[in-house]
């Protein structure tokens, strides 16, 4: 669509391609209306990155739950987290999601992660377990 496109062209008017997280907007405006084709554009992408040595933060995939000023319900992006096709990203994505996520509101994030069946049960354990002391 319309901001696929206008994505597209942005990232590719940049000395670096992988740097799209200059717009978070755009990726934010597409996964409200297109979401599993937003995510697999930023899952491709952070792929992209993670291949180039580029890890860049936040990734690409950060922004498929809204910008700053207009955050999708932290279970909604969760879920869809769930559908990255790459193991390793996927751990990665949901692992930063949820930390944050228990950060501001932790009875919710244990919910989610005591219903998923994306992660293995060892996984869950680890993202249940209390954060480390600073």
């Amino acid at each position: 669509g319309q901001l696929h496109a206008a994505l597209q062209w942005a990232v590719a008017q940049q000395d670096s391609p992988g740097r799209v997280h200059a717009h978070s907007e755009l990726i934010a405006a597409w996964a409200k209306k297109d979401p599993e084709a937003a995510l697999r554009w930023a899952e491709a992408a952070a792929l992209k990155e993670n291949a180039q040595g580029n890890r860049y933060y936040p990734s690409p995939l950060s922004f498929i739950g809204g910008g700053w000023n207009d955050k999708a319900p932290r279970a909604q992006t969760a879920d869809l987290y769930t559908k990255i096709q790459d193991p390793a990203l996927r751990l990665e994505t949901i692992t930063n999601h949820v930390r944050e996520w228990r950060a501001q509101d932790p009875a919710a994030a244990r919910t989610w992660l005591e219903t998923q069946t994306a992660l293995t049960p060892e996984q869950t354990a680890a993202l249940l377990s209390p954060p480390p002391r600073k």
